[in-house]
């Protein structure tokens, strides 16, 4: 019986992770695992960058061994900016000449949330009074703002101070253009928010015309600009379990509930669900709660933990723009919270281990560790079996400045064990480009290549770029 080799290309990067339907169902395009790339520096989707890494913003944690529970960035109306970080029971400042404790005691261990407003930070923690820091004052917000307030917004030209222990479905606001007045007499009071319903409010944002509310089992909004006019409604039913975890951008708010990441479009009642995709990580996270969000650019990075008590020490990545996820996986870098600032495009997140900032984005290593990759393809398909086909040999073409590549592979879904390190000459040479054929050991409909910086297979450190840019094969046909 005749025999015809069919050479197949196999595969783009571009579509992010699938691990949600069947390995021999997911795009071309698409992958099982896609740890530590870039794919917003993909080449069009031809090629799989490894990420940046992640760096100290200052060397010396202002707390060594309690994490950061809050960092944001101050602009003032002269457009100075200074971040700040809270940590322990004290906030700190953030300077070209290092760090200075400010003159609070908080409440330790509590998360807390920053605003501005008529050129003040106001920050609350959920435990202590609302406090204030500006050119002119530092200290507790006057006029009897409520004690213990969890979240902080700002709408209809007033500040909201949302939910405290004794009030879970609150949302209390000041006098109009006026921080330091919370009396009725002014116009200052507060709304309630479907109080009977057995939840509590996890964390809100402005939207336009409105104000976003989460539940952890619903989002509502709050339209009307004076106070007979603030009326709620119920948009759905998804809500947010992670207050850290909304993030805004153009107007659309991202948020993490139950079953995955929602987009809720400006305007909009119903979210849409961006995760499907990766909803077997998302299955996965230890504890929603205290997931964290981040934004830049087109990104929109949450940090999730995986073991009980554990800390954020893995990012899910979105691609907001095309829609694709990726995974970074960083041990030596667990996160709290992030800011983003936009003056300088720098990315900060908070460490879940001490007081310190971290930019995320910045350098070769995560604070001096390696960085890890692996990518795994999806099942892909020598054809129908009206013909006996079976993948024979597999091709990499590799533009990398390492040495080497590892490759695994498997056929019908099954490990055949035979890890294959693929030279690729000095790794002095800034580009190496090599073709060869790796003879299969093992016949088969269904072949998944997996490659990786190291022969552990789940990744080991390169100091430079990595980059794969074609998968190929040959399949063999009877006639």
């Amino acid at each position: 019986m005749a025999q015809k080799k069919v050479p197949k290309h196999i595969i783009r990067y571009d579509g992010g992770i699938n691990q949600q339907d069947k390995p021999y169902l997911i795009a071309s395009n698409e992958g099982q695992e896609m740890q530590n790339y870039d794919l917003d520096r993909s080449g069009k989707g031809m090629a799989l960058p490894t990420r940046l890494g992640n760096a100290k913003y200052f060397s010396t944690p202002v707390t060594s061994a309690t994490s950061t529970r809050g960092i944001y960035q101050y602009i003032t109306k002269t457009n100075t900016s200074t971040y700040y970080l809270a940590s322990l029971t004290n906030l700190y400042k953030y300077t070209t000449a290092g760090t200075t404790r400010m003159t609070f005691t908080l409440t330790a261990d509590k998360d807390v949330a920053f605003a501005t407003f008529n050129n003040k930070m106001l920050f609350v923690n959920g435990a202590n009074s609302m406090k204030m820091v500006n050119s002119e004052a530092t200290g507790t917000v006057a006029g009897s703002p409520p004690i213990g307030a969890r979240y902080i917004q700002v709408y209809a030209n007033r500040v909201w101070a949302i939910a405290t222990a004794s009030s879970p479905s609150r949302i209390m606001h000041c006098a109009v253009q006026n921080e330091q007045d919370w009396t009725t007499a002014k116009n200052a009071g507060y709304v309630d928010i479907n109080p009977d319903d057995g939840d509590t409010l996890t964390g809100g944002r402005a939207q336009r015309t409105r104000l976003v509310l989460f539940k952890n089992r619903a989002t509502y909004a709050l339209t009307g600009r004076t106070v007979d006019k603030f009326a709620w409604d119920l948009l759905n039913t998804t809500g947010c379990v992670a207050p850290l975890s909304i993030a805004v951008v153009d107007d659309n708010i991202f948020y993490l509930s139950d079953d995955g990441v929602y987009l809720l479009p400006a305007d909009a009642t119903q979210p849409v669900l961006t995760s499907r995709k990766v909803r077997p990580i998302i299955d996965s996270i230890s504890d929603k709660t205290i997931c964290c969000a981040g934004l830049r650019k087109n990104q929109y990075r949450l940090a999730y933990n995986i073991a009980s008590g554990g800390k954020n020490i893995r990012e899910l990545v979105l691609n907001f723009r095309t829609g694709a996820w990726t995974e970074d996986r960083h041990p030596t870098v667990g996160i709290n919270s992030y800011f983003y600032d936009k003056k300088n495009d720098r990315l900060f997140a908070g460490s879940a281990s001490q007081g310190m900032i971290i930019q995320i984005g910045s350098g070769n290593t995560d604070k001096g560790a390696k960085i890890y990759t692996y990518y795994k393809t999806g099942a892909l398909d020598a054809g129908e079996p009206d013909k006996y086909k079976h993948w024979e040999k597999a091709y990499l073409a590799a533009a990398t400045s390492s040495s080497t590549i590892y490759m695994d592979y498997f056929t019908d879904f099954v490990s055949n064990a035979d890890q294959r390190a693929i030279s690729l000459g000095s790794s002095t040479v800034k580009l190496i480009v090599k073709r060869e054929p790796l003879e299969l050991g093992t016949e088969g409909r269904y072949l998944e290549i997996a490659l990786s910086n190291s022969a552990d297979a789940v990744g080991a450190s390169v100091a430079q770029e990595v980059y794969t840019t074609n998968i190929y094969g040959d399949v063999v046909e009877d006639d």
